[in-house]
């Protein structure tokens, strides 16, 4: 080949890459520029049941029709707030543009590679919003983004709160008294998630129940770090016309994404001591606690059970900690159907959320102790930290359940003479551990419980399904050995129960 003809090919060769390159450039442009002919936008507003509020909705549809957005948002007589939801709106927007461009220009270099139609370069942008409630002071908005590019789609969720005269952007904290309502939100929902995952397990054949409780761990560990007690998680809040809080969850944040969005339902009655009095008034929420207190009447079949001599009797104490939880009501209706009375050493702030069964554990006769606020090792606390654990715990349950307290167990079992000296009651321990904490095995903690003998304090925990499991099972063995279950108080003589005292079963 002479040298002129390489040279002819070397600037052909050239020539052509260069016009390749404007050709794709050309290309690029265009659907960046969005030309008009390719783009259908649709824009209307319309009423809602809510005054002076209107719902502005945009649809648009390009690339016949590979790439979608429809997206809605309030329009209000405000126009701070609308100017608020404008730019958050429009980053959305903005966003889909930028992902529609990219998948775009993938399916056209899909087609061009291959000839064939890529069905799952899509882009699918979706805004929907509900107005939860609003009044002339607040309003509570909770929206709903999905994405969608064809192989994966997600949803986030959150909510905004604007105080309607002002148009300031609230924070959702502005709706409860002070941030506790993190944590009593990520208790009750971790209740209600945990319940939720029991009932699948329940439904699920699986070959063994270790295989089960495998099953129950992951998804118990998903659903924790998912509630964990920060705002980020608890986001997204809406209050139905049935007077409930729901809690709304993003997709895979407390379950695999076969889940979609979750929500948990809590009635505003429960959440009634840490709400705003706005919220309360809007909702007509007006629990008076000390007036239920005074009628709280017990059950007088259980407190007869009670009455026992135990001197005469062989006794037995059945005691659980850590509660009250989910589980706690299943397993009081398990001891009233076999009159059994128990003893409950209750975490206060277990007990906060929860003051309806608190309530009922008084009112069916049996005993309430304190386990503490939140379960501290106490010998390892200031004296000061000490009484607030203490006290704290005492005064909660005063209130729910006009109840005194007589009895500490403290955590671990941990306490020094220095403890009983400071406190103003009876350390109750236990002499039957079944360790049901560590073993979730139900026959197992029935084999390890039915050792118990005449004077026994039997340790559990009401925290566990597997341990409430176990109940009924240990009632009937316990009673074909002849023994009676009373509180914990009933094995012990007046002397034995002095303030200062560390008691762990009867004679010791």
């Amino acid at each position: 080949m002479s040298k002129n003809t390489k040279t002819i090919i070397f600037f052909t060769l050239i020539f052509l890459a260069i016009l390749i390159f404007s050709l794709r450039l050309l290309y690029l442009n265009s659907i960046k520029s969005s030309a008009p002919n390719s783009i259908t936008i649709n824009g209307y507003q319309s009423e809602t049941k809510y005054d002076n509020i209107k719902v502005y909705t945009l649809e648009e549809s390009q690339n016949d029709k590979r790439s979608l957005l429809h997206i809605a948002y309030p329009v209000t007589e405000n126009k701070i707030i609308n100017l608020k939801l404008e730019e958050m709106s429009q980053e959305f927007i903005d966003e889909y543009k930028k992902t529609a461009i990219g998948q775009e220009l993938a399916y056209q270099d899909y087609i061009q590679k291959t000839g064939q139609v890529a069905m799952t370069l899509r882009t699918e942008y979706i805004q929907h919003f509900d107005i939860s409630f609003a009044n002339d002071k607040y309003l509570l908005l909770n929206f709903d983004q999905y994405r969608n590019t064809g192989n994966t789609g997600n949803d986030k969720v959150f909510s905004v709160l604007f105080n309607r005269e002002t148009g300031e952007n609230l924070p959702l904290a502005s709706l409860f008294i002070n941030d506790d309502y993190l944590e009593i939100l990520s208790k009750k929902s971790r209740l209600l998630l945990n319940k939720r995952n029991t009932e699948v397990a329940d439904s699920i054949d699986f070959e063994n129940n270790e295989e089960k409780m495998e099953w129950l761990d992951v998804q118990t560990k998903m659903l924790n770090a998912g509630t964990e007690a920060t705002s980020d998680n608890f986001n997204s809040l809406s209050i139905s016309d049935d007077k409930e809080l729901i809690v709304i969850f993003d997709k895979y944040q407390v379950g695999p994404g076969s889940d979609g969005i979750v929500e948990v339902k809590i009635p505003l009655s429960e959440l009634a001591d840490i709400l705003v009095p706005e919220v309360k008034k809007i909702f007509d929420i007006n629990i008076n606690i000390e007036q239920e207190n005074t009628n709280i009447k017990k059950d007088d079949k259980l407190s007869e059970t009670n009455t026992l001599d135990c001197s005469q009797e062989k006794c037995v104490a059945l005691t659980f900690d850590d509660g009250p939880s989910f589980y706690t009501d299943e397993l009081l209706d398990i001891l009233k159907e076999n009159n059994v009375p128990a003893s409950f050493f209750v975490l206060g702030r277990s007990a906060k959320i929860q003051p309806e069964t608190i309530r009922r554990i008084v009112e069916e006769g049996h005993l309430l102790g304190n386990h503490t606020w939140d379960h501290k090792n106490l010998t390892k606390l200031s004296p000061e930290a000490v009484q607030k654990q203490i006290s704290d715990t005492d005064d909660l349950i005063k209130k729910l359940a006009n109840y005194d307290i007589s009895f500490l167990r403290p955590p671990y079992g941990s306490y020094d003479d220095k403890l009983l000296k400071s406190i103003n009651k009876t350390v109750v321990l236990w002499n039957i551990d079944p360790e049901d904490w560590k073993d979730r095995d139900t026959e197992l903690i029935i084999e390890r419980m039915s050792q118990a003998e005449a004077g026994s304090i039997i340790l559990a925990h009401d925290i566990y399904q597997t341990t409430i499991e176990a109940i009924p099972e240990l009632i009937k063995n316990l009673k074909q050995k002849g023994l009676q279950f009373v509180t914990v108080d009933k094995l012990f003589t007046p002397e034995d129960l002095k303030s200062g005292q560390a008691l762990r079963h009867q004679g010791v």
